[in-house]
């Protein structure tokens, strides 16, 4: 059977192709601009029941345009279910213009905690999946497009609540943009994590798009000796963006929509168990 991880990227990143082809389909004679971030992961088949769950989500955009058109679509979900154990998030940032001079900005996160209780002997372990699909195109040279997308989980031990300790983690992060030199693609994890499976894409398509897909599944399992309380914390996020050169007119707004929108960027990635 499908996992639900698997088919909730092909159904994704199906819809976005889709819409990409009809939006260009329509509008031959314009330039047009997109960048795309999107992702999900799902947590299952663990050894604990966890005593207690949070889950959160957020979502921040902003278009403005000038003789043109400008759209930023943010969206994202997470869940928690505790019996059986199983967690699932997504997020869906998008940013695209069309003509003119334009500013569009996305960013939605998506994050689940869950803490556990492992008896002295014990092992605590669980299965993970996810993905993170990026896509960026820029059809004029004075155009902009950048995408960037993260997935991150964290095991603490958190017997002691006042000081945290990190035992586990997995990281990956994934940049694209049509301006040089600025594709990234970061990875690490702990050594009690292990990727299953593993599956990576980057490339360019059609009319200079530039794509980056990872896709991947595996497990963490550690032994405690002692009675221990653990938090698992993860969080995905994306950001995308797209610019034309900067209408003169919409300059101080700009700026107060991009100061405005950094400083809530920085309030939104505070950590969860802070």
């Amino acid at each position: 059977m499908e996992s639900k991880i698997k088919s909730f990227a092909k159904g994704l990143v199906l819809a976005v192709s889709l819409l990409a082809s009809s939006t260009i389909a329509a509008t031959p004679a314009q330039a047009i601009t997109f960048a795309l971030s999107q992702g999900a992961f799902e947590l299952n088949n663990f050894s604990q029941r966890p005593n207690s769950t949070e889950t959160d989500s957020d979502t921040d955009s902003l278009a403005i345009s000038a003789d043109g058109s400008a759209v930023a679509i943010a969206e994202a979900d997470a869940e928690f279910v505790v019996e059986p154990p199983n967690a699932f998030n997504f997020f869906l940032a998008d940013a695209s213009g069309i003509t003119g001079e334009y500013l569009a900005l996305a960013e939605s996160e998506a994050s689940v905690l869950g803490q556990f209780l492992v008896n002295a002997g014990e092992t605590f372990s669980f299965d993970f999946a996810g993905f993170l699909d990026l896509l960026v195109f820029a059809e004029l040279p004075q155009e902009e497009a950048a995408a960037t997308g993260s997935i991150v989980f964290e095991l603490f031990d958190i017997t002691n609540a006042a000081a945290p300790l990190l035992l586990d983690f997995f990281a990956l992060e994934i940049g694209l943009t049509t301006s040089e030199n600025g594709d990234f693609f970061l990875f690490d994890s702990s050594e009690n994590v292990v990727l299953t499976e593993e599956e990576t894409d980057f490339g360019e398509g059609l009319g200079g798009e530039e794509f980056a897909f990872a896709g991947f599944s595996g497990s963490l399992s550690r032994q405690f000796e002692s009675t221990t309380q653990l938090a698992l914390v993860e969080r995905k996020e994306g950001i995308t963006s797209v610019s034309a050169p900067e209408p003169s007119n919409l300059l101080a707004i700009l700026v107060v929509c991009g100061s405005g929108y950094a400083v809530w960027k920085r309030r939104s990635n505070g950590s969860r168990l802070s």
